[in-house]
């Protein structure tokens, strides 16, 4: 005998509360009316933010630290040089020989100076003027 069986049919034939309630609970779940499923884009489009009732709150002035500009040291990047041969040192572009092409370069850019130097592999392949102030 299943125990399923043995719950349905009761002890000895006969129904007990427990039986009763879970015929009640599937018949109830197998008629119960079920709501369509509603697409995604057909819902009310409702912002996170307002969905939360919680109002963001911003600072009334931004305040960042203002840095002064170095008047001394270096600077080291390295970067690697595509087919168009230009060298990318914090969105400025410089304009590299051919030989620079598909290969790793070191910029050094000396502050007190405003020189960079481009090297490639230990050897220097260009000095560019590097204007900061």
């Amino acid at each position: 005998m299943q125990i399923q069986d043995y719950f349905l049919r009761g002890i000895a034939g006969k129904e007990t509360g427990f039986t009763q309630a879970v015929k009640l609970a599937c018949v109830a779940e197998n008629t119960r009316q079920r709501k369509p499923l509603q697409r995604r884009d057909t819902l009310e489009k409702i912002h996170p933010l307002e969905a939360s009732g919680i109002k963001p709150v911003f600072p009334a002035k931004l305040t960042g630290r203002k840095f002064s500009k170095p008047v001394q040291g270096t600077y080291r990047v390295v970067r690697f040089i595509r087919s168009d041969g230009i060298l990318d040192v914090f969105r400025e572009h410089f304009q590299l020989p051919e030989q620079a092409v598909y290969e790793y370069v070191t910029a050094t850019i000396d502050v007190a100076q405003e020189r960079m130097v481009v090297d490639m592999g230990g050897t220097k392949i260009g000095e560019i003027v590097y204007l900061l102030r």
